[in-house]
């Protein structure tokens, strides 16, 4: 019986990550990095088939996790832009 590797994307659900901090989302972001890197290798130098089903889930969990930053970063801008409005109309 082979064992499987779990990454670090089976570990998480989307609505998991959307409750998680900005900087809890850029460490795993930068966690599954290393791993996009190595499947990506073996599939197109060694033509490993099972490598190619691994980087496109990583690849699908890396969107997941930009979409959800991204949405966090904009979000944190609004707040910034409206706090600084605030304080320029009290001058």
């Amino acid at each position: 019986m082979a064992i499987v590797k779990k990454s670090e994307s089976d570990k998480h659900k989307k609505a998991d990550l959307e409750k998680m901090s900005l900087q809890e989302l850029m460490n795993i972001l930068y966690k599954i990095e290393p791993s996009i890197k190595e499947n990506f290798e073996k599939f197109s130098n060694a033509g490993v088939k099972a490598a190619c089903t691994r980087l496109r889930k990583d690849l699908q969990y890396s969107k997941t996790l930009s979409t959800i930053i991204r949405k966090k970063v904009q979000d944190q801008k609004l707040k910034l832009d409206k706090n600084s409005k605030s304080k320029s109309k009290k001058k």
